[in-house]
């Protein structure tokens, strides 16, 4: 049997392009979903809502004296640290580490294209066991915690590189605490899985356990805020998954694809049910 690892890089191999073409994600370099928050108006502001995100909680690390040095833990095709590297007011020294070889050749060559590849480095690599990247101001995972086989260990070696003062930022899909959110029938469960083995989302973890295992590792909490209604939720393409793949869950499942778009329906379906939450934390690394 294959690792996580393993599983997520053979899937993102095989669809990275194709999610691109599907999402509108070409122009922007985003995998992301659109966070349609205040200021975004259009498409391509949404998609880079997220990143504006991620510049406000590392503005208090910015340093005069030197770049600010960012990490993206799970940078797809790199359009975070793209975009943070041009609309940065002071020169930053970015690195993104993906586990697909393919959204690394995606990402060095739109650097390139955009003059920002003496600024941007992406690696091959897992934020399971991150290679020698040496210490950074800012780093952030969009997207990505959820897809971490160990939670614990993406804190750990979170805490590794982020320099004591540093921040780091998550913005992803985390179960609603159990004190804010329905009682958990077994439809609400069966939701919850699906979406879950649909999308490989074994670092699904409430805010609260998330926060704890941050914390385990030297980090605190210095923000958490709830993007779900800035979210989209059962667009038109949503619909036509809804009618036209989950009835065929049976004959589909065994396909990574499929699997992946019958475990975003269910991801909708627990959005909107108030079981999911789609949150930024902001997290600061203490001294010790």
């Amino acid at each position: 049997m294959s690792s996580p690892d393993a599983s997520l890089r053979e899937y993102y191999e095989k669809n990275t392009r194709l999610f691109l073409y599907l999402s509108g994600g070409w122009s922007t370099h985003s995998l992301h979903r659109p966070v349609w928050g205040e200021g975004a108006s259009t498409r391509a502001e949404a998609f880079a809502y997220p990143y504006r995100l991620v510049a406000h909680a590392g503005a208090p690390v910015a340093r005069t004296e030197e770049p600010t040095r960012i990490l993206d833990l799970g940078c797809g095709v790199g359009g975070g640290l793209l975009h943070l590297a041009e609309h940065s007011a002071r020169p930053v020294s970015a690195t993104g580490i993906t586990l697909s070889p393919t959204q690394v050749e995606l990402a060095r060559d739109e650097a390139r294209s955009r003059g920002l590849a003496s600024q941007c480095t992406f690696r091959q690599g897992t934020f399971l066991d991150l290679p020698a990247i040496g210490p950074a101001d800012l780093a952030y995972a969009i997207e990505a915690f959820v897809l971490a086989s160990d939670p614990s260990r993406f804190f750990a070696e979170a805490a590794s590189v982020v320099r004591p003062g540093g921040r780091l930022v998550i913005v992803d899909d985390m179960l609603a605490d159990p004190d804010s959110r329905p009682a958990m029938d077994d439809r609400a469960r069966r939701w919850v899985e699906t979406f879950r083995a649909g999308w490989q989302a074994d670092g699904l973890r409430s805010p609260t356990t998330v926060r704890s295992l941050a914390r385990d590792e030297g980090f605190v909490c210095r923000g958490d805020r709830d993007l779900t209604p800035d979210l989209h939720l059962h667009r038109l393409r949503d619909r036509l998954i809804a009618w036209g793949v989950v009835p065929l869950k049976p004959l589909l499942w065994r396909w990574a694809y499929f699997r992946g778009l019958i475990g975003g329906h269910a991801l909708q379906q627990c959005l909107a049910a108030g079981l999911i939450r789609y949150r930024c934390l902001v997290f600061e690394r203490t001294e010790t």
